[in-house]
């Protein structure tokens, strides 16, 4: 018959060392985990830190066009001419930007382009035409990175034939 505890001690000898290895690549394991985990959270960041600059942006340029009509004479009669837009908020300087509120890091410029007359829409009397515009906003983040986003609007407004 042969010896069962001397079997169970050669047993033994081969697994020496591999309870160590074992956890050695556990460890490896989930420290590849947590690393990837690491990596995937950050760029949550940087994508949801991107988001909020790309709206803060747009609600500036939104504010431009806001901005366009609250001034009726950057589309009213000063404003009947297709080869010359309109810059605001400052028409002598077009690369002026206006602070959305004061102190804040949003900022909007732009332009307002006449593009002809035409008909007005239905319903309107015949002693009236129809006078349309082109708006270009630019609403201006300006912080650690600086953004821009840009809107195209065109609008009528109605008023007396010429």
């Amino acid at each position: 018959m042969r010896n069962l505890k001397a079997d169970k001690n050669v047993f033994c000898r081969k697994d020496d060392g591999s309870a160590i290895v074992l956890c050695l690549m556990v460890l490896v394991l989930v420290s590849i985990i947590g690393v990837m985990s690491i990596r995937t959270s950050n760029s949550d960041i940087e994508i949801s830190t991107n988001h909020q600059l790309y709206e803060r942006s747009f609600y500036a340029a939104e504010s431009a066009r806001a901005y366009v009509m609250d001034n009726s004479d950057l589309f009213h009669d000063n404003n009947l001419d297709k080869d010359e837009p309109v810059s605001f908020p400052d028409p002598d300087n077009p690369a002026t930007t206006r602070q959305v509120t004061t102190g804040s890091p949003e900022a909007f410029k732009g332009s307002v382009r006449y593009l002809g007359d035409g008909q007005p829409p239905p319903g309107t009397s015949s002693g009236f035409r129809a006078y349309y515009y082109s708006i270009n906003c630019e609403g201006h983040y300006y912080g650690r990175s600086d953004t821009v986003v840009q809107l195209q609007a065109t609008f009528h407004r109605i008023g007396f034939k010429r």
